[in-house]
């Protein structure tokens, strides 16, 4: 972390050029390098307001949407199979800051619930995460499908959460469809990664099996859908991981 000088340490007049936390910067020969001041990693969901630790002249800034919440499976009947598609992972983005960031307003997203057992349903959306014009939208919630017996992708893939206003902005992993493989075979679907997080882990189900889909994990992961088959129970989506706010801070 902090500057540190290119290969063959160009020089411009009394400039040197290199990176700045993987951003490419100039600096002054003879001036005192950047050091890191501290870091805040916020996780706790909902609004605030950032106050810089005393020193910090500059910071870097990341954040990550929750993540979607996986899709249900609804009491499966006697030949077929239900099952849920996964939530889509988290927006991320990144950006440096050398001015106008005291007491800068954020929020951290929350992490999509699951669908519920009790129908068909859908995971919820993962939460925004912001901090000033910067916007880590969540995934969205994977869908549920009925009782079927048809073969291939059931429910369809969701997107994960748009990422804009960063110097770097990548958006989540969809969230995959559950997938039926034989009448009474069935997959849910894997939740999409973002890229501080990870996807549910994919279940499946055969007989007259039941699962619940996996949590997301990390931060901004999406939820994996749930699988029921051949009069296997009903059974919940998997939750979104929640996002987080990280501010590296420099002198």
């Amino acid at each position: 972390m902090g500057f540190e000088a290119a290969p063959g340490y160009p020089v411009y007049g009394e400039w040197v050029f290199g990176y700045l936390d993987g951003y490419q910067a100039w600096l002054q020969k003879g001036s005192e390098m950047p050091g890191i001041v501290g870091q805040q990693v916020i996780t706790a969901t909902g609004a605030g307001v950032y106050t810089p630790t005393p020193g910090t002249t500059s910071i870097v800034v990341e954040i990550v949407g929750g993540g979607g919440g996986g899709g249900s499976a609804i009491l499966s009947t006697a030949g077929n199979c239900s099952g849920g598609g996964g939530g889509g992972g988290g927006g991320y983005c990144k950006k440096r800051y050398t001015s106008g960031f005291a007491a800068a307003a954020y929020s951290v997203g929350i992490g999509g619930a699951g669908g519920t057992a009790a129908a068909a349903n859908p995971g919820a959306v993962g939460g925004n995460t912001t901090f000033l014009a910067m916007t880590a939208s969540g995934g969205l919630g994977g869908p549920a499908t009925g009782n079927a017996s048809a073969l291939g992708p059931a429910s369809g893939a969701v997107a994960g959460g748009a990422a804009a206003g960063g110097d770097l902005n990548i958006p989540g992993e969809p969230g995959d469809s559950c997938n039926r493989f034989v009448a009474t075979t069935i997959a849910g679907g894997l939740g999409g990664s973002s890229q501080l997080g990870s996807g549910g882990t994919p279940v499946g189900a055969i007989g007259t099996m039941t699962f619940a889909g996996g949590a997301g994990r990390g931060y901004g992961g999406g939820g994996s859908g749930a699988a029921a088959a051949n009069g296997g129970a009903a059974a919940a989506g998997g939750a979104g991981a929640p996002g987080v706010l990280i501010i590296t801070e420099y002198s």
